[in-house]
Formats: structure tokens, C-alpha cells, sequence
């Protein structure tokens, strides 16, 4: 479970993800480290956001990580402006 008051956002990881996706989706990129990435959810049964992942990244093994819904919109929002 992502607690984004804990977590140290990295603006060259918020970078890969377009700010199309990450509101289609409702996901929130975390942490990059070789040819992993890490994602946070709102809805961990969302495949078609793994998908497009894989299908935009497939150097990268996609995990993800669940969060709250509010605090997610709030981070989207924070690091990626509003729609």
C-alpha cells in the first residue's frame, strides 16, 4: 500500500508516464530502478492499464503497488497538473 506522505516523488520517473495515461488510469509512477518500474493503482484490477504499460515500456517489468484513491487523484494532480 502506497502511502504518498512517505514516499519521495522522482520527477524523472512522474516524466516517463503521459499525463494522458496516468488519468485514463488512474496510476501514478513510483519508483524506476533498471528494468523494473513501479506503479501505484487506484484499481489493482484494471488490466488495460497494464497493458498499455507494457505495450509503452516493454524494457521494464511492470509491478504494482495499491493506493487510495484520494490521495492518488491528489498526487496526479500535484506532479501532473489537472486535466
Amino acid at each position: 500500500f502506497v502511502d504518498f506522505q512517505k514516499i519521495k516523488i522522482i520527477p524523472a520517473v512522474v516524466k516517463l508516464v503521459p499525463k494522458r495515461l496516468v488519468y485514463e488510469h488512474k496510476i501514478f509512477p513510483l519508483i524506476q530502478r533498471e528494468d523494473k518500474l513501479l506503479i501505484a493503482v487506484s484499481n489493482p484490477h484494471d488490466i488495460r492499464a497494464e497493458a498499455e504499460l507494457i505495450k509503452l515500456f516493454p524494457q521494464f517489468e511492470i509491478h504494482t503497488a495499491i493506493a487510495c484513491p484520494q490521495e492518488l487523484m491528489q498526487a496526479l494532480e500535484t506532479h501532473y497538473g489537472s486535466l
